[in-house]
């Protein structure tokens, strides 16, 4: 993931899959993307930058376009491309920390947590800001946990 890429706010984390399977190789901005998917550019741009945090797209001027690895992971069929999307976003130590930290925690608990975590690893002090961070990460979580993740059952027949 790209530590340099803005934190994500993009609390919908199967759109954002679903923005990354329709990426094309001309890639979008906020813009287009907000007359495509009927949304705000402001959203739009939340979208695009979770894209660029995972590290499956990066920005060239004002558009975002997939990186190498997100092109690699997109020619995969499903259900293993998700399968390897949910993989690329646990390939950040952070994110991958954060999730084993709240795992099995209630969820003021986890929140604290999450908090915490955004806290001393990002510098994000500002008690709104990282209220809304630490409820993007769960909201991530949430959709992890959600995930049939058995590749090794359904791919070693």
């Amino acid at each position: 993931m790209n530590h340099a890429a803005q934190f994500p706010q993009a609390d919908n984390l199967e759109f954002v899959y679903q923005v990354f399977v329709d990426l094309q190789e001309e890639g979008l901005n906020r813009y287009t993307f907000s007359e495509k998917y009927l949304i705000s550019d402001r959203q739009g741009a939340y979208y695009l930058n979770a894209l660029c945090f995972i590290g499956l797209a990066e920005k060239k001027g004002k558009n975002t376009f997939l990186t190498e690895q997100g092109k690699i992971i997109q020619m995969l069929s499903e259900p293993f491309r998700k399968k390897v999307f949910l993989l690329a976003i646990l390939e950040n130590e952070f994110v991958c920390n954060t999730f084993h930290a709240c795992k099995g925690k209630e969820r003021a608990e986890q929140k604290e947590a999450a908090e915490i975590l955004i806290e001393g690893t990002y510098g994000i002090s500002e008690p709104e800001t990282r209220s809304r961070r630490a409820r993007t990460l769960l909201s991530w979580f949430r959709w992890i946990e959600q995930q049939d993740f058995y590749i090794e059952e359904y791919y070693n027949v």
